[in-house]
């Protein structure tokens, strides 16, 4: 049976030939998202913690952090997109407001690589997301999903809510396939590319129980390639040409991705998604 399931999140800004305008900085994309961001929320105070990172500080439910690395990512991909970009950014940021707490049937799996709790400054001792390793590699970072955003919490955040932590990863997939109203497999010969709205195709991946070879006509194990947010690329761990391909594949897009997850193949064994061996 094939998901049916289909991200409300607008999809990224089309890669078209950048214009021909100076690109702004880090530093220099930071402060215009904070002076629109606090025209946005009035009633918060915007700071500035570093490039790409600012802090919302709002009288009602206190400090929460705003990272801007993959909107900024986003902008160097079509400078001539900059207001658009900022506009989206900011509208997430106010939608995802926490006023109403999370919402658990919204809570979706992200895939990330082990590299951006580092990026974001988590560590084991001060978590400032939740999370799951999948292996060496890949992460799954819970998120509220929303119709323009999706939103990162904090451990603090999550306890409010009293879901059992040893059973998020299960309810996220469930959610997963519940939100998503559709999904469309495209390939043929063993090789396929998943289709579900742009944003959160990788995220298949942390629901192994999903997968089937009535629904995916490969040979071995299934072997994904998730190079980065908005693209899964599946194959099996017995087709050497089908491997070839999804290596090929997952290289070019990681390499030109603004949300890079990972250039490597993974194969699903024993219900254990592990890193396949070149």
């Amino acid at each position: 049976m094939l998901f049916a399931i289909a991200l409300c999140v607008a999809p990224l800004l089309a890669a078209a030939e950048p214009a021909k305008v100076a690109l702004l900085s880090p530093e220099e994309f930071t402060k215009k998202c904070a002076a629109s961001m606090q025209v946005a929320v009035q009633r918060s105070r915007i700071e500035i913690e570093a490039p790409l990172r600012l802090i919302v500080r709002d009288p009602n439910t206190g400090q929460s952090t705003v990272y801007l690395e993959q909107s900024y990512e986003t902008y160097k991909m079509a400078p001539d997109k900059l207001d658009e970009v900022i506009k989206k950014h900011v509208a997430s940021v106010v939608e995802a407001a926490p006023d109403a707490g999370i919402d658990p049937a919204r809570i979706v799996p992200v895939i990330k690589p082990q590299s951006w709790l580092a990026e974001i400054g988590s560590t084991p001792e001060s978590p400032l997301v939740v999370s799951d390793p999948l292996n060496d590699e890949l992460i799954v970072v819970y998120a509220e999903d929303a119709p323009n955003s999706v939103s990162y919490f904090s451990p603090t955040d999550f306890e409010r809510t009293g879901i059992d932590r040893q059973g998020l990863r299960k309810l996220a997939g469930e959610n997963l396939v519940q939100i998503v109203p559709k999904i469309e497999r495209r390939g043929e010969g063993g090789v396929y590319t998943i289709h579900a709205g742009g944003d959160l195709e990788s995220s298949f991946i942390a629901i192994g129980d999903t997968w089937s070879r009535e629904s995916f006509a490969v040979k071995g194990d299934f072997v994904f390639a998730v190079p980065s947010r908005g693209v899964l690329y599946v194959t099996g761990s017995d087709d050497e040409a089908g491997i070839n391909s999804v290596r090929d594949f997952a290289r070019t897009r990681y390499r030109d991705a603004a949300q890079k997850i990972s250039p490597k193949l993974f194969v699903l064994r024993a219900g254990q998604l592990d890193v396949l061996p070149e």
